[in-house]
């Protein structure tokens, strides 16, 4: 599989995108292609007319999510990302991204500490540019919040997850 454009590309530079590619040989044919699509694309017409028209040229094609899965997927529904935090992050805009945290603390992260007061399993996902880590929380005894307590995660082990 390969990772959606928006996270290649990020809004920020040129990224390299071979780090996006599959590792795997059957990345090969899908880096080949998209190198004979980008000849193809450069000398095309259709280049030019958007050149001409002022728009970027179109030069290369991107394919997200390519591949066959090894499993189904599962039925949970998919995280809520804030984008506020994305696009702070994907332009490099730190006051806006320590804000929009600031907010998440404040409204997300609340509600969920509310639900777990209340009895109720929670789920909070992080990501990084290339991974994801899943955090589940249910209600605990004495005895597993005892047991927490004593054997905590270490929060730079989790980043580097990420």
């Amino acid at each position: 599989a390969t990772a959606s454009l928006d996270r290649v590309v990020s809004g920020v530079g040129a990224r390299n995108v071979d780090e996006w590619m599959p590792p795997t040989a059957q990345g090969g044919p899908l880096r080949r292609l998209q190198s004979e699509v980008q000849m193809l694309l450069y000398t095309h017409a259709v280049s030019d007319a958007r050149s001409e028209r002022g728009l970027f040229p179109i030069n290369s094609f991107w394919v997200s999510g390519s591949g066959a899965l090894a499993s189904p997927p599962s039925a949970k529904p998919a995280p809520t990302m804030p984008l506020t935090l994305l696009r702070a992050a994907q332009f490099e805009d730190w006051a806006g991204w320590t804000a929009a945290w600031h907010h998440i603390d404040a409204t997300a992260c609340a509600e969920l500490l509310a639900a777990l007061d209340q009895g109720a399993a929670v789920q909070l996902t992080l990501c990084g540019e290339s991974n994801a880590q899943t955090f589940e929380a249910m209600p605990r005894n004495i005895l597993q919040k005892i047991s927490s307590l004593l054997s905590p995660q270490r929060l730079s082990n989790v980043l580097e997850k990420l």
